[in-house]
């Protein structure tokens, strides 16, 4: 009888506790599973729903680019410049390297209006025209634009640092036209 009578009190305590307790359930995302993939042009809120909030805001969050470099970057940052990154979700180099640009952009003054996101499948395609001429072999793929010309690429991942590169892009386009200003060539 006492042995009944324990083993109520033990469930009768036992059982709130247990029931309070909350599963945190941690559901894997398949970012190769074609329903996740953001395709074509696409706005940047996008990476901050589901699936992809979880990887794009904590990559943004974490990301801390070199002052001294960040504001180098800042000073040669103008309305001229425009930005069309092509990515694909499934590719854990996007998942690292786009939120991490962003952060950067944001911190530069890149416009978010001048930065264009565009999404391609497992063979790197994207459904829009004319994407062929863009000639993307790797992903993710950040074009830097100055009125409209392309005038450098960060492909895959940096070679230094994305600040670094990009500072590096945009110092020598500013050295070209310097060069061909003072030879009043054009």
């Amino acid at each position: 009888m006492k042995k009944i009578v324990f083993t109520l009190a033990v469930l009768t305590l036992a059982t709130p506790l247990l029931l309070a307790q909350e599963r945190d359930v941690v559901v894997e995302t398949n970012f190769f599973d074609p329903s996740t993939w953001l395709l074509g042009h696409f706005e940047e809120e996008r990476f901050k729903e589901p699936p992809h909030d979880s990887w794009y805001l904590s990559g943004f969050a974490a990301y801390k680019p070199e002052e001294d470099v960040a504001e180098r970057v800042k000073r040669l940052v103008n309305k001229e410049i425009s930005v069309l990154i092509v990515s694909g979700t499934w590719c854990g180099d996007t998942r690292r390297e786009v939120p991490r640009f962003m952060k950067l952009a944001e911190l530069t003054g890149i416009e978010s209006d001048s930065v264009r996101h565009l999404g391609v499948d497992l063979n790197r395609v994207a459904p829009v025209g004319n994407y062929e001429e863009l000639n993307i072999l790797r992903i993710p793929t950040f074009i830097i634009y100055r009125n409209n010309v392309e005038i450098g690429r960060i492909i895959e991942y940096p070679e230094e640092s994305l600040e670094r590169d990009l500072l590096k892009i945009l110092s020598e386009e500013k050295k070209v036209i310097q060069s061909i200003n003072d030879h009043g060539e054009r």
